[in-house]
Order: structure tokens, then C-alpha cells, then sequence
């Protein structure tokens, strides 16, 4: 508490330092305030807003329709036809679908729903693209012809061995058994080679032959000419953790991917999976589009950062839903089917809506991979008014917040307009007051510097302008007391007994110190004085002569206490604005430099000795350990 009762504040400090503040905490306190007000009427009216929305657009969503749209495909048998640009694949249920290589999606081809194909369990297919036929080896070693022309199936052979994978260029077929190679053409196998890997899966490209080694699980290749097996043909795919079923080849591709569409660009060595369907399905399909486009038009109408459907997934370990129907684009768009992670919260929300048919809204959250975020979700129902799923509507923190800082940057206004006002006036207020006191206070400085006399004339306040006549009437009786003091002064030294004051004055305007020598200091009638601060010698002279050594002396131990006074408080240029000294030079004792302030330059002196002359007085500098100069 001493401490706190022994802080000195000036003036203008008291009110920057301590009014201000006061007056910014206020302000601040009230457009915080006001502004957790707007915050939460606005919340609550986004949380309305996002529940209504997921509720509407769950309303005209059919839950039988979605649950079309949302069902898994696995492929497997795939083959490229290169005069068509199409790829082909089987389900599980040996149903042949046509995979969109654009966004993975499997669709039906036409004219096989009443086929005899769901009898047969296809190992692998091969393409003849110039008459437009697949070929497909079954579980019962037999080899069918499936025309996507004339949609007729037939049986080509039946063989006696085990065929598990198939290839076809220009009539011939080659075949792969459990470790053998078969080429059959015109009604007869012949055995091409023995391998030591089982077939799964062949394909036929500029004579080689391209399957999957499934225990390795990677791509290779039997040269036909040679029948040389050349192994690691495509680097880095599959990608981490997927699994080789099938492939399917083209000049550029490498096709494969039991739940979703892996793609291997062969010149770039690059793999595309991610932006695939999961499990093939199918966005292009008419029932996805009939509530797409609603939903996005709802989207831009009501600003919403996202919006979309999702499933949960149960007993998966890494992830907890998978998205359905999502009206985003861009880098934003998340393929049908994808997998996503939900937190505790957002999870247990999701669950209740599907479970019990409740609606949720979240706090703001930060989502890793979508950023600060409101959800709300609703349930889609079918027929039977059963959730089989959920509307989600995103909205990003970033509209909330745009909303919400209208409100705060109204309130910060008003606060900082009268804030301003605030610190205009009291700087004003303080201003009026200061500038009396400094008038002052440089008058007074002025008296201890020897001018005596010396009047001010302050109008207002009123209680300084009665200071100020005061002070005038001591300055003046001052200075007739001095002027009365100086004659009888002259008359003692007159009469010889001033030489112990002389010597007195010297001692007290001398400088104790070895390095330092001044000459002529003793005898000088002009007012030249030295003041040593740690190691930095100020030296000084005014521009008066006094008739007697002790009144020069006298004023130069005035000047000096005074010039103390200034490097105590840094106030150098104070003490040449108050004292107005003719020369006023440093000596840096470290570097041995004489700078000169008023006329700001450096001043050259002999490099041997270091003098500096000061009207009639010498300084030299001492520049070995005995002192010598």
C-alpha cells in the first residue's frame, strides 16, 4: 500500500492512464452486453431456421426412393470395351451393369432383367468389341456368349478343368485355369504355360496379357510372344488397405475395385479412388435427380452453407455414416456413398432422429474437414412412417457471425463515438490545465538558472492567474534582493576576504577525476562549466561575462546543479530550451568523441592529445594509465 501512496502521476497521465480506461471499460462492458443479447436472439433464430428446413426438405423426400437410391453394389468381372469406351462389370447377384468411369456409378444394362444370368456365377468376362459380345467363364467351366446387341445368351463350351479367367483378342481366347495358361481358338485348347499363382482375372493389351496376382495383390503381365511374367507393372496401386478382385484394361487405365471404382492412370502413375461412388451407386439415375434439384434450389434460397442425406453405419470402426444425396459442388462435394465421422454429440442427435423420430440442432462445432459448423437434422420416412434416414442443413458459423457482427459493430460505434468525445474533452480539459503549469515550471527554471525577474502572465483558470501575479511579485523581489546582494558582494571582495569563497566555488564546479584536466576553469570570468554523468562528460558555456571570478563561479555551480537536475530526468533538450547555452558539447569518455548538439556535428580534435578549447577554458583528456596527457 506505501508503494501504491508513493506513485506520482502527472496531470495528463492521471487522465490518459486513468479516466480513459475507466471509460473504455464501460463502453466495452456495453456492447459486449449488447452484443450477447443480439448473439442470442440470433442463434435461437438460426436453430428455428435450420430445424424448419430439415424438417420440409425430409417432408417431400419419399423414404421407399431413398432407400432405392442408397443401396450397395459389389462388382467384380470387369472388361473395357475400347470401340465404345465403356466398362463392364457383374454384381453379386450376376446382374451385368455399366460402370460411369466419371463418377462410379454401376447401371443396369437393358435388357437382361429376365435373363437366365442370375442362374451362373461369373468368374471373369472378356470383350469383343468388334461384334459387340461378352464373353464370360462360370463356376461350372463353361463359357458363355452374352450379345448386348440381341441380349441372347449361349453357350460356347464346356470344358472339363477349372477356367477362372478369360481374355479375347481378334478370335482367340486365352483362358486361365488354377496355375495354367490355355489358349483355345477354333474348338481346341492347347496349354500355353504353367505359373506358379492361381488366375483370377485376365485382360489382353498389345500382346500381353494383364491380370491380378491376388496373393500378392498387384498387376502383372505375361508377355505372349515370350510367355515372360513381368511382375509390380502398376506402382502404388492399389492404394493402402484395397484389395485387387478384378481389372479391367484400356491404353491409359487400369480399372479395378470391389466397393468402389479405383482407377490407375498409367502415364502420370497416379491412383483415383476418392472422388468414386461407394459400392456403385448410382447418381445419374432418374429418382436421384428428381431431389437433387430441390434441394439445391432450397440451398441458394436460403443461403445454407450445406445440405444433404446420410445413413448411419453400424459395426464399422473407423466410420459411423455415410452420405447419400449431397447438393454441394466443387471441392465440396461429397460422392454418394462416402464415409464420415461423427462425434459423440452429432452421432447420439443422428440416432435419436432415426430411433425415435426426433429432430436435433447442434452447438457450433469445429469439424475437421468442414470447419465451424450448426447442424440440424430430420427424419425421411417411408410409407409406413418409419425414419430409414436423415436430412442434414449445414450452416457455416461464418453467416452467424455476419449476422451477429452488425449488431456488435453498432454497438462498438456508438461506444467508440463516445469514447472520442470522451478523450477530446478530458485532453482538452488537461491540455488547458497543463499548459499554465508548464509556463510555469519553465519560469521557475529559468529563476534558478539566474534570471531573475522573469514574469508570466497566465488568463485563465482563475486560480492560476492568482498564482501566476504571485509568482511575478516573487521574482521581482527576488531579483532586487539578488541585484542588493551582488553590491554588497563586490564590496567584500573588494576588501580581500572572497579568495576561501573562491576556492570553495571551484572545488564544487570542478571534476574529480584523473582522465579529465581543465585549464583555465580557476581563473575564468565566462560562465564554462563540465557535469560528468556515468561516462559521458556535458560541457557548457553561456554567453555572459561576469566582472568578478566568484560571480562567474557562482553561476556556474547554479548551472551546474541545474544541468544535474535535467540528466537526471533525460531532459537535455529542456535544459538548452530553458538555459539557451552558446555551446553545448558531449564527451563520450569510451569512444574519446566530442559531439557538438547545438549545431549537430562531430568535433575533430588532435589524436594525440584530445583537447577541447571552450571560450578561455581547455579540456584534455588523459589517455594513459598515469594520467598523462
Amino acid at each position: 500500500m506505501e508503494f501504491i501512496k508513493n506513485i506520482k502521476f502527472s496531470f495528463l497521465a492521471l487522465v490518459l492512464f486513468i479516466l480513459l480506461p475507466i471509460m473504455s471499460i464501460i463502453v466495452v462492458f456495453m456492447a459486449l452486453h449488447n452484443y450477447n443479447e443480439s448473439y442470442d436472439a440470433i442463434l435461437e433464430g438460426f436453430n428455428k431456421k435450420l430445424l424448419s428446413i430439415s424438417s420440409v426438405s425430409a417432408s417431400f423426400i419419399d423414404g421407399s426412393d431413398h432407400e432405392v437410391i442408397s443401396i450397395a453394389k459389389k462388382m467384380h468381372s470387369f472388361t473395357y470395351d475400347k470401340n465404345r469406351d465403356v466398362l463392364y462389370a457383374f454384381d453379386s447377384k450376376s446382374k451385368l451393369q455399366k460402370i460411369n468411369v466419371e463418377k462410379g456409378a454401376a447401371i443396369a444394362v437393358p435388357g437382361f432383367e429376365d435373363s437366365n444370368l442370375s442362374n451362373y456365377i461369373i468368374y471373369d468376362i472378356a470383350m469383343d468389341a468388334e461384334k459387340n459380345i461378352l464373353y464370360a467363364v462360370t463356376s461350372t467351366q463353361e463359357l458363355l456368349s452374352i450379345d448386348l446387341s440381341s441380349k441372347e445368351i449361349a453357350l460356347v463350351k464346356k470344358f472339363d478343368y477349372v477356367i477362372s479367367a478369360i481374355a479375347f483378342d481378334k478370335g482367340t481366347f486365352y483362358l486361365g485355369g488354377i496355375h495354367t495358361l490355355y489358349q483355345y481358338q477354333f474348338g481346341d485348347a492347347v496349354v500355353l504355360k504353367q505359373f506358379t499363382h492361381i488366375f483370377t482375372s485376365l485382360n489382353f493389351l498389345d500382346n500381353k496379357l494383364y491380370g491380378v496376382n491376388k496373393e500378392e495383390n498387384e498387376i502383372y503381365y505375361i508377355d505372349i510372344e515370350t510367355l515372360n511374367y513381368h511382375d509390380k507393372v502398376a506402382e502404388n496401386f492399389p492404394s493402402k488397405n484395397s484389395i485387387l478382385h478384378h481389372l479391367a484394361v484400356d491404353k491409359n487405365h487400369f480399372y479395378a475395385g470391389s466397393d468402389h471404382l479405383m482407377v490407375y492412370e498409367v502415364n502420370s502413375s497416379t491412383v483415383f479412388e476418392d472422388d468414386f461412388a461407394r459400392l456403385y451407386r448410382d447418381e445419374t439415375a432418374p429418382v436421384y435427380r428428381q431431389y437433387i434439384e430441390p434441394m439445391t434450389a432450397i440451398k441458394l434460397a436460403l443461403n445454407l452453407t450445406y445440405h444433404y442425406t446420410f445413413n448411419l453405419l453400424y459395426n464399422d470402426e473407423e466410420n459411423n455414416c455415410f452420405y447419400i444425396i449431397d447438393v454441394n459442388e466443387g471441392s465440396e462435394y461429397t460422392p454418394i456413398g462416402s464415409y464420415d465421422v461423427m462425434d459423440a454429440d452429432d452421432l447420439l442427435g443422428a440416432e435419436n432422429v432415426i430411433l425415435r423420430d426426433k429432430t436435433y440442432v447442434s452447438e457450433i462445432k469445429l469439424w475437421e474437414k468442414w470447419g465451424l459448423l450448426k447442424v440440424a437434422y430430420a427424419g425421411i420416412k417411408d410409407s409406413n412412417s418409419n425414419v430409414v434416414a436423415v436430412t442434414g442443413t449445414d450452416v457455416d458459423i461464418s453467416i452467424i457471425n455476419t449476422k451477429t457482427k452488425n449488431a456488435l459493430i453498432q454497438s462498438i460505434i456508438i461506444g467508440i463515438l463516445a469514447l472520442i468525445i470522451g478523450i477530446f474533452a478530458s485532453y482538452y480539459v488537461a491540455i488547458k490545465m497543463i499548459n499554465p503549469i508548464q509556463k510555469l515550471k519553465y519560469s521557475a527554471l529559468k529563476i534558478a538558472a539566474g534570471n531573475y525577474g522573469d514574469n508570466i502572465f497566465i488568463k485563465s483558470p482563475k486560480e492560476l492567474n492568482a498564482l501566476s501575479v504571485e509568482f511575478n511579485y516573487m521574482s521581482n523581489e527576488l531579483k532586487t534582493t539578488l541585484e542588493n546582494f551582488s553590491d554588497y558582494s563586490s564590496s567584500v571582495q573588494a576588501e580581500g576576504v572572497s579568495k576561501e569563497l573562491q576556492k570553495r566555488l571551484y572545488q564544487l564546479s570542478c571534476i574529480d577525476d584523473e582522465r579529465i584536466k581543465i585549464e583555465g576553469l580557476k581563473e575564468s570570468t565566462n560562465v564554462v562549466g563540465i557535469v560528468k554523468k556515468y561516462d559521458i562528460y556535458y560541457v557548457y558555456a553561456l554567453d555572459e561575462t561576469y566582472d568578478t571570478i566568484v560571480d562567474a563561479s557562482q553561476k556556474r555551480v547554479v548551472i551546474n546543479d541545474l544541468l544535474k537536475r535535467f540528466l537526471e530526468s533525460s531532459s537535455e533538450v529542456e535544459f538548452i530550451d530553458i538555459v539557451k547555452p552558446s555551446e553545448f558539447i558531449i564527451l563520450d569518455m569510451n569512444s574519446l568523441v566530442f559531439e557538438d548538439i547545438l549545431n549537430k556535428k562531430v568535433i575533430q580534435t588532435n589524436n594525440e592529445f584530445h583537447e577541447l578549447v571552450v571560450l578561455d577554458i581547455t579540456i584534455k583528456i588523459c589517455t594513459d594509465d598515469k594520467g598523462a596527457v
